[in-house]
């Protein structure tokens, strides 16, 4: 089974996605001219959600990586993007942002469905520099703090809309806008469809934070031995699943992910950013 490691070299070019998002022109060489768009659906743009195209970049395993990055402003409770349509040759993807959403009920809980295994941690952030330390010493009591709470959870569903495999990271801090945050917890979560055959491979959880923001942040590999994909390899890789809760209290979200191997084409990803607290 590859690891997650193996897939480091990857590119991906990253889209904001509160933001109108363009695809990067011309995919062809010099003086050739660029293959029609050939698109295969893999979702259903949801009702009010905005469609945005995403230029992703080749994996070495013939899958197409792209990098999601959302936000939400103090106030507001949730984002999600649902891929909808992918053009594999040119490495294009589009997807529906829908903001101030009804967050899916699979995504707030820990207990493991039938046919699924969970993975979890929740821990104290560890200091990423001298003025983190110094941050709760030196800043507290300046400006009343506000504690908020949020988590990101990105996701691939297999084409009948069954969640193949998942990871969630969650971020508590506390922040005046001001002042370097204060650091509450952290705490990641893995899940993966054990009935569809599908395995938690290498995995690693970063939870930190600096006088900025406070970040938990998780790289995780998932393999399938030719349950899902009969007679193929299939993985996926999450490079990084990451969360921020910063000084001004903004929620933002970064994720890189991608699928590889035997019915790759069958995955399609969706991302949720919901602030909790």
């Amino acid at each position: 089974m590859r690891t997650t490691t193996e897939r480091a070299g990857a590119v991906a070019v990253a889209a904001v996605a509160a933001l109108a998002v363009c695809a990067t022109p011309a995919t062809g060489t010099a003086g050739e001219p660029e293959p029609p768009p050939a698109w295969v659906t893999v979702g259903t743009a949801p009702p009010g959600s905005t469609v945005q195209t995403l230029q992703g970049t080749k994996t070495g395993g013939g899958g197409c990586a792209f990098d999601v990055r959302l936000s939400l402003a103090p106030g507001e409770k949730a984002v999600r993007a649902d891929q909808v349509r992918i053009d594999p040759a040119r490495c294009v993807t589009e997807m529906a942002v829908t903001r101030d959403i009804a967050t899916d009920p699979a995504t707030a809980t820990a207990t493991a469905p039938a046919g699924t295994a969970v993975a979890s941690e929740r821990a104290a952030p560890s200091p990423a520099g001298p003025a983190a330390r110094e941050s709760r010493e030196s800043r507290e009591g300046a400006r009343a703090y506000v504690r908020s709470r949020g988590h990101y959870r990105t996701s691939w569903r297999d084409s009948a809309g069954r969640e193949a495999n998942a990871v969630r990271t969650d971020v508590d801090w506390s922040w005046n806008g001001q002042d370097c945050v204060l650091p509450g917890w952290g705490a990641y979560g893995y899940v993966w469809s054990t009935a569809d055959g599908w395995q938690l491979g290498a995995n690693d959880w970063r939870n930190v934070h600096d006088c900025d923001r406070q970040t938990s942040s998780s790289a995780v590999h998932y393999g399938n031995d030719g349950v899902f994909c009969p007679g193929a390899v299939t993985d996926v890789y999450y490079d990084r699943t990451t969360v921020h809760g910063t000084r001004e209290g903004r929620l933002e979200s970064e994720g890189k992910s991608w699928a590889d191997g035997g019915c790759a084409d069958r995955l399609a990803f969706h991302h949720e950013l919901v602030r909790n607290l």
